[in-house]
């Protein structure tokens, strides 16, 4: 099996369960209306499959789990997966990070609400010089770039330029940062914006008025609070952090 074809698996694995439990609930409903109860009618039980159902979600939560579990997806894992006392007191800490991060999504959208691209490089852009892209094609992805609303920009389209915040310029990035990072807060950006932040300077920095940089100060505290940015807490709090306050 192909690398893509062992992570969609567990998906077809789920897919399988739940069919097999629909079909053991539809004969014992048909059992059960045309009255064939006795011993010679063959019923398999629908809750093994139910059960199989629950097993196979919980390995697909457990291999593409949301990184911030919003109330739908707590709702979900409540009502269909099983987790003992120890993972669901994990997931409810996940959860209360996502409620946070809704208020500093709600700060970097208010901050950067009025930006725009103007005559920087954007996502398209970057893209191509990423790719060593003759001026021609450079030119038609510059076309393409969104230039007016960030908030515009597809979630695919950020996956797919991934690399464009190492590419752009200084108002290139200060456009297209509050799209990566709310995407990122909101479980649909598949890779990591806090690289970047860190590796930009002072050029970037005052580009951005007291409040576009107060809701990244913002966002590196949110950090301090994801265990999944443990190896990033001492660069963040020595270094990334006390940089950007500074700046104010």
């Amino acid at each position: 099996m192909t690398t893509d074809e062992k992570k969609a698996l567990p998906v077809y694995l789920a897919m399988a369960a739940g069919r097999f439990w629909l079909s053991r609930l539809q004969v014992a409903e048909r059992n059960a209306s045309e009255g064939r109860i006795n011993a010679d009618v063959l019923q398999k039980d629908p809750n093994e499959m139910r059960e199989m159902v629950r097993d196979r979600l919980k390995l697909v939560f457990e291999t593409s789990y949301p990184q911030y579990p919003s109330d739908m997806n707590m709702s979900y894992f409540k009502s269909y997966l099983n987790y003992d006392a120890d993972e669901w007191s994990w997931l409810e800490e996940r959860h209360l990070l996502w409620k946070k991060s809704r208020l500093v999504c709600d700060l970097i959208t208010q901050a950067f609400a009025d930006v725009a691209l103007e005559e920087g490089i954007g996502l398209f852009e970057s893209q191509a010089i990423d790719n060593h892209a003759n001026d021609h094609v450079r030119n038609t992805a510059r076309n393409r770039d969104e230039r007016v609303n960030w908030q515009k920009i597809s979630t695919r389209d950020l996956n797919i330029c991934y690399s464009a915040s190492s590419f752009v310029d200084a108002k290139g990035l200060r456009f297209i940062l509050p799209a990566f990072i709310v995407s990122q807060l909101n479980n649909t950006y598949r890779d990591d914006i806090y690289f970047c932040i860190s590796q930009r300077d002072s050029d970037f920095i005052n580009i951005l008025n007291n409040a576009q940089r107060y809701a990244i100060i913002e966002f590196l505290r949110f950090l301090l609070l994801d265990e999944h940015y443990e190896d990033d807490w001492v660069d963040i709090e020595e270094s990334v952090l006390p940089r950007w306050i500074q700046s104010m």
